[in-house]
């Protein structure tokens, strides 16, 4: 018999109880910096946000009195007519709605290629920017196949079209890319304001799409301002939209004025808007000039903030109330976690050994479900597993389990 042979022969693990229940996800964070619709970066990163210490990211509101906000495009997916009203293209351009490729509602904008390669423009509506502080452009585009200046994001400026982003040198690779960007150029402050999407030299077996479009103006006379989004990406590898029962959004912030209330709000992709429905708070918090935490719950309705391929959107914004106090803001910590239906299953090891779980199969009359777990252990001891998303069937069901030394487990339940 060989070491190998003996060890495994001396495993007793075992599984003592299997149970429905739910469980707190860790802690999700935005991956990248976050959007000012209103006010400025001082100093930090986006990473400095993601754990509580003494690293922190800054920002100050607005040093202009009195802004106002004019949404002009509010989110286009280009679900109806095509073009949209207001929108153009040029003629026999390759541009139109289609459901191939979508990342919200069920089209987006598609621009197809063709042999030896085309080219067209997909043009926004005229939008008056005369009085604007600044402007806010946002859309996802998918690429497929595409290399440098295939597809670019121009902006009118009252007297010719401006190349203002490459997109694949601003993130490339297949599939869906998020693009968003606060405009202060004044360049573009024109009565008649446009982006368009440029394609170019477009070939067979490449593809442009756009999906999701906003345009915002910042404007007007109003107090000092800030307003940031976080974007926050939910892996769904194990579990669904459908398994979440809870959000919750923690904050740890320090600002220099305590006169002024400060809101957590949420995109809710139902209503199609950033707001507090649902909210266990939604009268804001005052802050103390000292580090606060501002916790939010969301139950009967979270499935509502979070976007079918996970992306959750949290906003952070002042009283927007007439206070000519500048206030600056220190962000420690902005996190984000769900409440998720899953099973608890719970190990007993009374062997001499360690003990590795590697797969484990739920198994009853209609199905049979494998899945790759690592849980080890140790000797003498009790250990819970939760499976985030997987629910036990409702009839008679039987859980095997496989060790890494080759030992089966079998579990039966009801």
């Amino acid at each position: 018999m060989t070491q190998i042979d003996w060890e495994k022969m001396k495993e007793e693990a075992k599984i003592i109880n299997a149970v429905a229940g739910t469980e707190f996800s860790p802690w999700v964070f935005v991956q990248n910096e976050y959007s000012i619709l209103n006010g400025m970066h001082i100093d930090g990163i986006y990473i400095d946000t993601q754990i509580i210490d003494d690293s922190f990211e800054t920002y100050t509101e607005n040093s202009i009195t009195s802004l106002s906000e004019t949404t002009f495009i509010d989110g286009q997916s280009f679900e109806f007519n095509w073009p949209p009203s207001g929108w153009g293209m040029t003629l026999e351009s390759n541009w139109g709605k289609d459901s191939y490729m979508v990342y919200d509602g069920t089209y987006s904008a598609h621009f197809y290629g063709q042999a030896g390669g085309t080219s067209g423009y997909l043009t926004s509506p005229i939008m008056d920017c005369s009085d604007a502080n600044s402007l806010f452009v946002d859309f996802w585009w998918y690429d497929r196949g595409l290399d440098n200046d295939d597809f670019e994001l121009e902006f009118y400026n009252g007297n010719t079209w401006v190349v203002y982003q490459d997109l694949n040198q601003f993130e490339s690779g297949n599939g869906w890319h998020h693009y968003t960007e606060t405009i202060n150029d004044i360049q573009y402050f024109i009565y008649n304001f446009q982006i368009r999407l440029s394609a170019k030299t477009i070939r067979s077996g490449e593809l442009a799409c756009i999906d999701l479009v906003t345009v915002i103006k910042n404007s007007g006379i109003n107090s000092p301002s800030l307003n940031l989004i976080g974007s926050f990406d939910i892996d769904f590898s194990e579990f669904s939209r459908e398994n979440v029962r809870t959000l919750e959004i923690q904050l740890r912030y320090r600002a220099d004025d305590s006169n002024e209330r400060w809101y957590l709000n949420a995109y809710n992709w139902v209503e199609s808007g950033y707001s507090n429905i649902g909210f266990n708070n939604s009268i804001g918090q005052m802050p103390t000039t000292n580090w606060d935490i501002y916790s939010i719950s969301i139950v009967d309705i979270c499935q509502n903030y979070v976007h079918a391929n996970g992306t959750i959107k949290v906003q952070l914004i002042d009283q927007r109330d007439i206070d000519f106090e500048q206030t600056k803001i220190d962000i420690d910590f902005l996190g984000i976690k769900m409440l998720i239906d899953g099973t608890n299953l719970t190990f007993e090891n009374n062997g001499g050994f360690t003990v590795h779980f590697v797969s484990l199969w739920i198994i009853d009359e209609k199905s049979h479900e494998h899945y790759d777990i690592d849980i080890f252990v140790n000797s003498a001891i009790t250990k819970n597993l939760f499976l985030y998303g997987i629910v036990l069937p409702e009839e008679n069901y039987v859980i095997k389990t496989v060790t890494e030394r080759g030992n089966v487990v079998v579990y039966s339940g009801r």
